[in-house]
């Protein structure tokens, strides 16, 4: 079995606009949005949604919740020459243990863009979403800090499930 967990809140009681192509709010920031899993799995890939302008490096990537990384797909070229697409990174297998996560994700610049979904409101410190400046390439060690952002980016984990 394999599923996809998205990097935005699908379960809020916020109203969200309609996703959109949009540029990376700063340079070499990285965004961190939360998730939990109840049970071991096998991740296998990473993904973001780039959006209509390709010209950034990103980097995506897993921390744990005391934010150290736990696997990245490393500085990778947005220019797939696909614009508006789904852009997926095999990675090494990585195996994370029930707990709480973090998604992350940064650009190397405010030019390219990635599709988000705008929150209309100071929302993402409410879903726990946190961000490092000079995050990129992402670090070992995430020093998270307060969001202020009104957008959250759409990107995410594949995986498999693993009974142990």
């Amino acid at each position: 079995m394999r599923d996809a967990v998205g990097g935005h809140c699908a379960s809020t009681n916020e109203s969200f606009g309609a996703a959109t192509s949009g540029t990376w709010p700063t340079t070499n920031k990285a965004i961190f949005v939360p998730f939990e899993i109840n049970e071991p799995i096998t991740v296998t890939k990473l993904w973001w949604y780039d959006g209509a302008t390709l010209q950034n490096g990103v980097d995506c990537g897993i921390y744990d919740n005391f934010g150290v990384r736990v696997i990245s797909t490393g500085s990778q070229p947005q220019a797939s020459g696909v614009i508006n697409t789904l852009r997926v990174i095999d990675i090494a297998d990585t195996v994370i243990q029930p707990g709480r996560y973090y998604l992350a994700l940064a650009l190397n610049s405010t030019t390219g863009t990635i599709f988000g979904a705008n929150t209309g409101s100071d929302a993402t410190p409410h879903f726990g979403i946190v961000v490092q400046l000079s995050a990129f390439p992402l670090p070992a060690v995430a020093v998270f800090g307060r969001d202020t952002g009104l957008r959250i980016p759409i990107f995410g984990l594949l995986h498999g499930i693993d009974v142990i």
